[in-house]
């Protein structure tokens, strides 16, 4: 996908290259790999979930979703528009049927995310604030 359309498979908001969006004119891509997001659409036009840690965001655009079937292997599902749950989370039930990949997945992402936000390393107590 990234030599015909640009960006990173391993994003999924890809940011597209100048080269790229200058051949095609489309960033609105979405790529959901089912190893960290298993619950995104299985096939064209169906509906799916999309995992996500980071509360706010702009989730008002309506997005060109790929899923990876297999390694190398993407198939495009449709425009879709991301829509935040009204349930702030999963419930603990939810959380521990997910796979191991997907929970560590998270783990690491949160972890990535305090350790690069100032603020959080501020109310960790792990910067001087001074």
């Amino acid at each position: 996908m990234s030599k015909t359309f640009g960006g990173s498979e391993q994003g999924i908001f890809p940011p597209i290259g100048k080269k790229f969006l200058d051949l095609h004119g489309m960033d609105d891509f979405m790529y959901l790999n089912p190893d960290f997001q298993p619950e995104g659409p299985q096939v064209p036009g169906a509906p799916g979930l999309y995992f996500n840690l980071e509360k706010g965001g702009d989730f008002s655009q309506i997005m060109r979703v790929l899923t990876r079937l297999k390694v190398g292997v993407w198939q495009y599902m449709g425009m879709y528009r991301v829509n935040r749950s009204e349930r702030p989370a999963l419930t603990k039930a939810e959380w521990l049927s997910q796979s191991t990949k997907v929970s560590t997945y998270c783990l690491y992402n949160s972890l990535n995310k305090i350790n690069s936000d100032s603020s959080g390393q501020e109310d960790l107590g792990r910067r001087d604030q001074t």
